[in-house]
């Protein structure tokens, strides 16, 4: 289910999407996604929607971008274009310490 909604700020999707179900605000994914969103050249809410549509949250955003796609914005969009199931699985690997 969607967390964003028309008309949220860019500090307040981000807040949304770095919100670990049950466990508050995840520091590692905020700063990744705030960070993206507020820099130029960088397609933040086109990140954010992507993440949102695939329901990738909290501490997950930060597993994705730091484990499996080796710290790489490009990847990241990528595999959230090409193969989001692929990168959920990644995702659980790396929760396991698997990957």
């Amino acid at each position: 289910m969607s967390r964003l909604q028309k008309g949220d700020t860019r500090q307040q999707a981000a807040m949304k999407m770095a919100t670990e179900e049950g466990q508050g605000v995840h520091p590692g994914a905020l700063a990744l996604v705030l960070g993206n969103v507020l820099k130029r050249g960088v397609p933040g809410e086109a990140l954010l929607v992507l993440l949102d549509v695939h329901e990738i949250y909290g501490a997950d955003i930060y597993y994705a971008f730091h484990d499996v796609c080796n710290r790489d914005m490009r990847h990241l969009i990528a595999a959230l274009t090409d193969n989001p199931l692929s990168l959920k699985n990644a995702i659980a690997l790396a929760k396991d310490g698997l990957l």
